[in-house]
């Protein structure tokens, strides 16, 4: 949401700067406003989507975890162990 609204601060900067100059025409500062807003909304779902990869890679590092890092338990019953029958 910030880098959005960076930018549509920038291009609305840019807009009152260059007005008496009139540099850029109002439509295309309208559609530069209008894409802006289009932008906030990719950048949006591009934090949304990298979080929920990080996510699901969470359970992948968990397995890998479980599977090469915990030593084995010991056996149930233990044959020198056992009482004489």
């Amino acid at each position: 949401d910030l880098l959005g609204g960076f930018i549509g601060a920038f291009i609305g900067g840019v807009a009152v700067a260059t007005k008496s100059v009139d540099f850029i025409p109002a439509g295309f500062l309208g559609l530069a406003l209008s894409y802006a807003v289009e932008v906030t909304q990719f950048l949006k779902h591009g934090v949304r989507m990298i979080a929920t990869i990080e996510a699901e890679m969470n359970s992948v590092e968990r397995v890998l975890y479980y599977s090469t890092q915990i030593p084995e338990e010991p056996p149930e019953e233990i044959p020198e162990n056992d009482p004489p029958s």
